[in-house]
This record gives C-alpha cells, sequence and structure tokens, in this order.
C-alpha cells in the first residue's frame, strides 16, 4: 500500500502529529508513506521529516508546486491520495478518473460558514470548492456525527461516502479519582469550602 499524504504547510499543530502516526502504522505494516507539503513550513515549525517526497514549495505564485505534485503521482503511482486540508489545488487530481478514485479528504468543519464563529464569513472560493470539488473525493473522513451531516446536506454526499472516525482522545485520560481534589487541598493545606 502506497499512501500520498497531501498538507498545505508543515507546522506545529494536529496535522503533522496524524501524519506522523499515520507514517508510522503504515510503515510498520509494511506499506510506503510519502508526504507533499505545498507552502513551505511555518517559521517556528519542526523540520519536516526525511521521509517527505516533496516540500517546502510555495504554491501561491509557484507553478512549480503544482508540476512536483504532477511529477509525484506518476512516478510515486500511490494507491490513497490523503488530502489533509483541500483546497482548489485538488483539482489538479480530482479531474483525472484515475486519481479521484484514489482520494480521501480529512474534513475538519471546513468550507462552511457557522453563525457566531471566526468562520461564519467564508469566502466565495471555499463554497466553490464544498460545492464543486469536495463531492468529487472517493471518500471523506470526518471526526464527527455532526460534520457528517453538514455534508450530506449541504455538499449532497451519500451517506456511505462518509467515514466518520471521531477524534482520538481518550476521555479516561482526564478522568479524576474521586478523592485526588481532596488531597490537593491537604497537600496545600486548602480548606475545603474555599473557592480556588
Amino acid at each position: 500500500m502506497r499512501i500520498l499524504a497531501l498538507a498545505d504547510r508543515w507546522s506545529r499543530g494536529g496535522v503533522p502529529v496524524v501524519i506522523r502516526n499515520h507514517q508510522k502504522m503504515v510503515t510498520e505494516a509494511g506499506g510506503d508513506y510519502r508526504l507533499f507539503c505545498y507552502y513551505e513550513p511555518d517559521t517556528d515549525a519542526p523540520e519536516l521529516p526525511e521521509w517527505a517526497a516533496h516540500g517546502s514549495a510555495r504554491f501561491r505564485g509557484d507553478p512549480t508546486a503544482i508540476w512536483q505534485l504532477f511529477r509525484l503521482l506518476k512516478t510515486y503511482n500511490p494507491d490513497v491520495i490523503h488530502d489533509h486540508f483541500g483546497g482548489f489545488w485538488a483539482a489538479c487530481y480530482l479531474y483525472r478518473k484515475k486519481w479521484a478514485r484514489r482520494s480521501m479528504l480529512h474534513y475538519h468543519n471546513e468550507y462552511l460558514p457557522v453563525a457566531d464563529t471566526p468562520d461564519q464569513n467564508r469566502s466565495l472560493r471555499d463554497r466553490i470548492f464544498f460545492r464543486n470539488l469536495l463531492p468529487r473525493f472517493a471518500k471523506v473522513l470526518t471526526v464527527s456525527e455532526h460534520n457528517r451531516n453538514r455534508l450530506i446536506q449541504y455538499a449532497g454526499l451519500a451517506p456511505d461516502k462518509i467515514l466518520r472516525l471521531p477524534n482520538s482522545i481518550d476521555p479516561e485520560a482526564f478522568r479524576k479519582p474521586a478523592n485526588s481534589l481532596q488531597s490537593v487541598r491537604a497537600e496545600f493545606s486548602i480548606p475545603d469550602k474555599a473557592i480556588v
């Protein structure tokens, strides 16, 4: 299995963690995993991993990034294209049936306006992507039932095209033993009824 991960940039945050975890799982299972970043890494980003197929290409105003992607698709011939961001560059492979049927979008609540949130004024560009490109992905991976319903309602996706994979949070890691608060109060001599 050959997997090509696409990301807009390499920076600190959740996407690099997910990509590193995917790469580890895929290679441990005997597969191959590559990464292509469209933009240069952010100034505070860690170095691109050595297994990145291409990276540091500035996408805006630099057609060489598209050329690099075309060349990578041809030479690497991935079994899965796992796009972690989406965007107009997805048209480079979504309009080729060979690549569209191998494509997957990792959808995290982008592209739609949400009232009373910072993304309520989404651009025309994002709306065009949502209506015209997003439905071309073979599969869409999303993190919640809410997002799944939005994809069905606003993008017209068939329910069997959407895979729901909740964010990887272990609730047990955040459960505190019932007596833990009392022991902390005792350790710091905080009265039981004091508001801290």
